[in-house]
């Protein structure tokens, strides 16, 4: 179970225990009550998630979709959902150029002066 907390100066927290018995915290700055216990919610479907191998409810989902890249990396830092891969730029064009060899017509492979 997911608990929000209050902290001085207005911000909360959401504090839980994950599967492994330990405990931890996500930071959410000023807010209101209302909106912390919103993502509390989702916050305890997704550990369900995580602990009970139960799918993920649609409006969670939806909802992951929708949030800031910012709160999708505490919840990343904290266990819940898998953290965003960046690409460096090399890493994208080596790919890009393997899947362009891999599909292109033979005549389209040589370069051409």
């Amino acid at each position: 179970m997911a608990s929000v907390v209050s902290d001085p100066g207005g911000r909360k927290r959401i504090l839980f225990v994950d599967g492994d018995e330990n405990r931890k915290a996500i930071r959410l700055g000023k807010m209101d009550r209302k909106s912390a216990n919103a993502i509390a919610r989702h916050v305890e479907a997704l550990l369900t998630e995580k602990i009970g191998a139960q799918p993920v409810p649609r409006g969670t989902a939806v909802w992951l979709a929708e949030i800031s890249p910012v709160l999708k990396g505490k919840l990343a830092a904290v266990g819940l959902v898998e953290a965003h891969k960046r690409a460096a730029l090399g890493e994208f064009l080596d790919g890009f150029i393997a899947n362009r060899k891999a599909t292109a017509a033979p005549a389209d492979r040589t370069l051409r002066h």
